[in-house]
């Protein structure tokens, strides 16, 4: 009888923990105003249908930069498509990932490449890190976030929270609100760092007069051993909440290429190798052009042995457009 009732009162308490969590409520801590909006957002970090912003920025040498962007986080996966001016590409380049593979298409080359779908797990095999992590900490209010729900965020007073991404432990807090309780500044830095490797960040939030959440632009300035970065991001659109359609399954390629699509050369990355894709449906090991003097023999495997049937299947009919267009 007391085994049961100690049972009973750990699902209680298990229950209970679910409910604080899903509720704002978490570490104990139970979440008001000021900023309560913007704090359960941080901690419940939603699935997103739906992002549109514009970000002006600078690369080095090569000076500003802006871009639109538009794209959606779901539990299957994500898709980024932007329009830049950026030295990188001038056309649409879309990338994203479904729960089967990680994809990019680049229409200025006209290639497109598919990898395994680890980006949710080891981002050291995510084909698309760099512009993951720029949606993320957009979609995250610009906390660097990359993937949210494996990165411990918890508020741990009305105004510190602590995160961390694959590389630092951050520990951060609420600087300022304004006289309508929202959020307009936040701190974080790197833990367990000395100062000269730590990484500082510093994000502003700016308002519509009538809006509450979420913030209408937002200023990130973001230092480190070897980097300073300071994006200026304007929030056209942020839609909340999971896409029956997606949610599972995340996006795939063939949603987001128009009609007149012309695929050149089709890669397949595997084991971290990447292939090139022949028309027979046979792959060829690529040579990077640093490896061009290297006694390497291309190694020529059967389509069967890509890593994942369905990729198969899109590369195949990727193959067939490509024939078509010709």
């Amino acid at each position: 009888m007391a085994n049961s009732l100690r049972l009973a009162l750990l699902i209680a308490l298990a229950v209970s923990i679910m409910q604080q969590a899903a509720c704002g409520q978490i570490n104990n801590v139970v979440l008001t105003e000021p900023g309560k909006l913007f704090k359960e957002y941080e901690a419940e970090a939603p699935p997103i249908k739906r992002i549109v912003y514009e970000q002006s920025y600078a690369i080095g040498k090569y000076g500003p930069g802006v871009e639109l962007v538009d794209g959606a986080i779901q539990t299957g996966g994500y898709f980024i498509r932007h329009l830049t001016n950026s030295p990188y590409t001038k056309q649409l380049l879309v990338s994203g990932a479904s729960s089967e593979s990680e994809w990019e298409y680049f229409p200025e080359n006209e290639n497109v490449s598919y990898g395994p779908p680890t980006c949710w797990t080891n981002y050291a095999s995510s084909m698309n890190y760099p512009p993951l992590v720029a949606l993320q900490t957009v979609a995250r209010l610009g906390l660097p976030r990359p993937f949210p729900g494996h990165d411990g965020f918890s508020w741990t007073s009305q105004v510190d929270f602590v995160f961390f991404d694959p590389f630092n432990q951050y520990v951060g807090h609420i600087v300022r609100f304004d006289n309508q309780g929202r959020t307009i500044e936040v701190e974080f830095h790197s833990e367990n760092k000395s100062d000269d490797k730590a990484t500082t960040g510093r994000v502003s939030y700016g308002y519509d007069s009538n809006q509450t959440f979420p913030p209408s632009s937002f200023v990130v300035d973001i230092k480190g051993p070897d980097f300073h970065v300071v994006t200026t991001n304007l929030l056209h659109a942020l839609e909340i909440g999971q896409d029956d359609k997606h949610a599972g399954n995340g996006y795939y390629l063939k949603e987001f290429l128009p009609d007149d699509a012309t695929i050149g050369t089709i890669y397949v990355i595997s084991n971290h190798i990447r292939y090139t894709l022949q028309q027979d449906r046979s792959l060829v090991a690529y040579k990077y052009s640093d490896a061009v003097e290297r006694s390497l023999r291309p190694v020529r495997r059967t389509i069967l042995f890509v890593f994942l049937a369905v990729s198969i299947l899109t590369a195949v009919y990727l193959v067939w457009l490509r024939g078509r267009s010709n």
